[in-house]
């Protein structure tokens, strides 16, 4: 048989399998594993062609993503696939760390996105290829059944402040205490978790800092910038003129010269709070999760 019929050949092939293999990934929310691939009839050529196809994206080793997916998803959703991915490869592992941010989709900021963190019921923490297994907590074993299939958010938020620095624990606790999904009593009672090990000062430190009022990660992290100069910052400040509420200014802090309340506001952030009189000006996008603007790069890339 000569090259051009053994193409032909790969190319029906996988004509007859794609119905099958886009069966699994939409019931994989996108990725497939190399082990599910096989339950399902796929062979290692199959795959293979289908990548060459554009069909399938390698994402690592034992893991692929639809490839049209795959390529419209930005950094943090490439990093959330993965984390699927992963974790559906391994039904006894738990997310955590950024994994389980990116999970509860929740903002991350200043995070390398090379690793997945995940804890399993192992006798030491192991580090592998693209994944870091930690032990998972005798109390946290339910979650093995949960969904998502990771660590609470005030756990991960606390874990990340602990590992990643104050910054990094700042902008995930504020979007979390602002959006309910925990009160400052858990990030408290979350310092107290094993995985927090030697960084729980700077877990504190962010748990301290953390402001329920924030509404976005660029106000997170402006905040931390001007408290330090001792700046008094007063998060989302409203803006009123004689016919009532134009919008909201933040952060914002005291005048000191003049004693009048003054935020950050220009002539085009009043502009854009005039045209919109119902509710808030938009503001500028910050990286970290779908809504919070975008970066380029690739897994690995710092967000």
């Amino acid at each position: 048989m000569d090259n051009a019929a053994v193409a032909q050949t790969g190319t029906g092939r996988l004509g007859h399998v794609l119905p099958d293999l886009r069966r699994i990934l939409d019931g994989g929310q996108g990725v497939l594993d190399t082990a599910a691939a096989v339950r399902a009839g796929l062979s290692a050529d199959d795959l293979r062609r289908a990548v060459s196809a554009g069909e399938l994206r390698r994402v690592r080793r034992g893991l692929y993503a639809a490839g049209a997916v795959w390529d419209a998803a930005p950094p943090w959703e490439r990093y959330r696939l993965t984390v699927v991915g992963v974790l559906a490869a391994h039904p006894g592992w738990v997310a955590s760390h950024h994994a389980a941010l990116v999970l509860h989709g929740l903002p991350m900021h200043g995070i390398a996105l090379a690793s997945v963190d995940v804890a399993a019921e192992v006798g030491t923490a192991k580090v592998r290829p693209g994944v870091h297994v930690h032990r998972l907590a005798r109390d946290d074993r339910h979650l093995r059944s949960a969904d998502p299939r990771a660590l609470p958010p005030a756990v991960a938020c606390a874990q990340v402040a602990a590992r990643d620095g104050v910054e990094a624990g700042v902008v995930p606790m504020d979007a979390a205490l602002h959006e309910g999904r925990c009160t400052r009593s858990d990030l408290r009672a979350a310092l107290g978790h094993p995985s927090t090990g030697h960084g729980v000062a700077h877990a504190r430190a962010a748990v301290d800092r953390a402001d329920h009022h924030a509404e976005s990660p660029g106000e997170s992290r402006t905040r931390l910038l001007l408290e330090p100069l001792g700046v008094e910052v007063r998060t989302q400040v409203d803006l009123h003129d004689a016919a009532g509420l134009i919008g909201r200014a933040s952060p914002s802090r005291p005048e000191r010269r003049s004693g009048r309340r003054a935020g950050f506001v220009t002539p085009s952030l009043l502009h854009r709070a005039r045209a919109h009189p119902s509710g808030s000006p938009a503001e500028p996008a910050e990286p970290g999760r779908p809504g919070c603007g975008s970066v380029a790069g690739r897994p690995g890339h710092r967000v």
